[in-house]
């Protein structure tokens, strides 16, 4: 509902998809937010980009605002963002200001560059203490163009996904399509900016405490391998690719052997 108190005078369209859940969202939703929303139900889950693309898909708007389910947006009128945007045609991609439950500033949620080879490839190996940590100072209150925003918001011009024909790679499950639509928002030659004029409350992928430690690892790599192999030299993702289950082997032990041979 933090989407309606924030649109200010924007006339907007908001597609809610359910990926085939089990505890009743869908049935609540159908309950007591329709006709306010558009209700896509799945009836299996086949990953995080076919459900935004499904709604792609069936949306008119200039603009996509990808928004994950666990966001509040609490500051700020999306109307602004988008004036914002339509006066920066260079711009193609905007993310906004990430706080925890407390209020603060949420680490991960800040803009990032790409991810680097050598750092992912020592994080699979648990070597990536041997990683230069180079601390950039970042200015949470300075608008900015940067690398790459965390796919729990993002206001997407129309062109771009046009030009892509989705919304994000249809090839990735879950994890790493916001980094790759960010990647390909600069090849197309657009900006990808940061700006504070937004806040949103992140309560920080709550979906994946249902998970396993080893469904995680092996959907994180898997995302990684392909985007290892889509932006980069292609030996790079071939040692990303003999790392992956090294990594797993050194990751069993704090799961249980027994999660090492069960499947997930």
């Amino acid at each position: 509902m933090s989407v309606l108190t924030s649109s200010g005078s924007l006339n907007y369209e908001q597609w809610i998809v359910d990926n085939h859940s089990k505890d009743g969202t869908a049935d609540w939703i159908e309950e007591r937010l329709l006709p306010y929303v558009h209700l896509i139900k799945n009836g299996e889950n086949r990953g995080f980009s076919f459900a935004n693309n499904q709604a792609v898909s069936r949306s008119f708007g200039r603009y996509f605002l990808f928004l994950n389910p666990d966001m509040r947006i609490c500051e700020g009128s999306l109307d602004q963002l988008v004036s914002w945007m339509d006066a920066h045609p260079e711009a193609g991609l905007m993310g906004c200001k990430l706080l925890n439950e407390a209020g603060e500033l949420y680490g991960h949620g800040q803009p990032k560059p790409f991810p680097s080879f050598l750092k992912e490839f020592l994080w699979l190996l648990r070597l990536d203490f041997l990683y230069p940590q180079k601390q950039k100072f970042f200015d949470s209150e300075q608008e900015q163009e940067v690398d790459m925003v965390r796919g729990a918001f993002m206001l997407v011009r129309r062109e771009v996904v046009e030009a892509l024909g989705w919304g994000f790679d249809p090839r990735y499950f879950i994890l790493f399509e916001d980094t790759d639509l960010c990647r390909e928002v600069k090849r197309l030659r657009y900006k990808v900016v940061y700006s504070p004029k937004m806040t949103c409350i992140d309560l920080n992928s709550r979906s994946f405490a249902l998970c396993s430690g080893k469904w995680i690892y092996k959907e994180f790599s898997k995302s990684m391998l392909q985007y290892f192999q889509k932006w980069h030299p292609f030996y790079q993702g071939i040692l990303i690719a003999l790392a992956i289950p090294i990594g797993l082997l050194l990751r069993t032990p704090q799961w249980g052997w027994r999660s090492f041979f069960k499947k997930s």
